[in-house]
């Protein structure tokens, strides 16, 4: 149930590097429209910063922990507050490039709105996935979703969501690989070659793709979405689909909602979570809900 975080410091790291570049150049204004001194305000530099200052700030009192990024910046967020034990809230201005997890939050994509939301206190528990050692606010994505992802890191030419199509197409361009795995689930197990598997916590995927449509942040489940192996040009015909979240009932799909997913290949998979890309792949990944594990503002 939505409640009031209580009264307390509120600190803001900012990813200058998300969005392209974007929330490094709005950092300053979000920073005023908190109404925030400078001694709560923090940047990152690389990987991994983001995770460390929230521990770093919790550590000085923060009770009410706001991100400026995307995707990439929510998932060291979480892993850092789970990781400290804290029952800090977390707030998001969404400055990203996707901004995923934003949506299924139902958090506004306006970052002066984000601001507001953030100092009104209104919280509620929401879920969250584990996958190995890793919690996740949005998903996993493996096989061909993180190929895509892979190639989207390198289409600097492109801004927002757009950018997750034109690397989807030329992924396609390039062939379609499709691994045989085994992956079990709460109520049963199935061995096959797929083209892509995503676990969803939240519906969508790169900004325009409706993975997972009636995927929520609050059912205590995950949403299993399973594309067997396909043709390029079924892939193609595919896509249109994803966008509008109408292939749950394509023949080449299967979807599912279970609280636990173990998933197993002779051979690493390419594998993303929240767009974050795992170097070198996974060949186990045993992922789980965590019901109502983290304190959102929104």
């Amino acid at each position: 149930m939505p409640g009031t975080a209580p009264i307390g410091e509120t600190c803001l790291i900012i990813n200058p590097a998300a969005g392209r570049g974007r929330a490094g150049r709005l950092g300053s204004r979000i920073a005023d429209a908190l109404s925030l001194e400078s001694k709560h305000i923090a940047e990152s530099k690389r990987p991994g910063d983001v995770k460390r200052l929230v521990g770093s700030f919790l550590n000085q009192g923060c009770i009410k922990v706001a991100v400026a990024g995307g995707d990439g910046t929510i998932f060291e967020a979480v892993n850092g507050l789970i990781e400290a034990g804290h029952v800090a809230a977390l707030g998001i201005i969404p400055v990203g490039t996707g901004n995923d997890f934003i949506k299924a939050a139902g958090i506004p994509l306006t970052w002066r709105d984000a601001c507001a939301l953030v100092l009104s206190g209104r919280v509620r528990s929401v879920d969250v996935g584990r996958c190995n050692d890793m919690y996740f606010a949005n998903g996993v994505g493996i096989g061909l979703d993180a190929e895509i992802n892979h190639t989207a890191q390198g289409l600097s030419w492109f801004r927002g969501p757009m950018i997750y199509l034109a690397a989807a197409l030329r992924t396609l361009a390039g062939g379609i690989s499709a691994p045989e795995v085994s992956i079990a689930f709460d109520d049963g197990e199935l061995v096959q070659r797929v083209t892509l598997v995503a676990v969803s916590n939240g519906s969508c995927f790169g900004g325009l793709f409706h993975i997972a449509p009636d995927a929520s942040i609050c059912d205590g489940s995950l949403d299993l979405v399973i594309a067997d192996h396909v043709t390029r040009s079924k892939a193609l015909r595919l896509i249109p689909k994803v966008i509008r979240g109408k292939h749950l009932n394509d023949p080449a799909v299967r979807y599912l909602q279970t609280r636990k997913v173990r998933i197993r290949s002779d051979h690493a998979l390419p594998v993303q979570i929240d767009g974050e890309l795992i170097k070198g792949g996974l060949t186990d990944l045993d992922i789980e809900v965590q019901p109502a594990r983290i304190r959102l503002l929104c």
